[in-house]
């Protein structure tokens, strides 16, 4: 059950990763409303003993990754300044609602596989320690439910 998981909680990263990076490889959703992923609860930066991991780490724009963008021919490319914004965006949501613990873990990694591979392992040793719960800063996926 936990490989289950971990697959499923690497996938959620790879696609929440690839839909901001390229959002037009994504199928369209037939709803009138654009589903959202979401996350465990925000974690407030006043409650953090170490104020300076309020940040998440600054994602450096790297052709190197399996997460870099790519054009319209899928060649790999540095990102443009939109495509790392929305990036750097979409970390410091997850990055709110990680624990200091695994801020502290994840912090040194500026690439965006360097980060979900962070992310994703320490999600996984998490799980071992604590089987039968679920990593609370986790997201979910959207519902097509309205």
């Amino acid at each position: 059950m936990r490989k289950i998981f971990g697959f499923v909680l690497v996938f959620a990263v790879v696609f929440t990763v690839l839909m901001v990076l390229h959002p037009g490889s994504t199928p369209e959703t037939a709803t009138d409303s654009k589903a959202e992923w979401t996350y465990g609860p925000t974690i407030p930066a006043s409650t953090l003993k170490d104020p300076t991991l309020a940040n998440a780490p600054t994602l450096q724009n790297s052709t190197d990754s399996d997460y870099a963008c790519r054009d319209s021919e899928g060649n790999i490319q540095h990102c443009t300044d939109d495509q790392m914004a929305k990036a750097q965006a979409e970390l410091q949501k997850r990055w709110d609602t990680y624990p200091e613990w695994l801020r502290k873990k994840c912090v040194s990694f500026t690439t965006m596989d360097t980060e979900a591979h962070c992310e994703v392992t320490e999600t996984v040793a998490y799980l071992n320690k604590h089987p039968g719960e679920t990593a609370p800063w986790t997201e979910t996926f959207p519902s097509d439910e309205h």
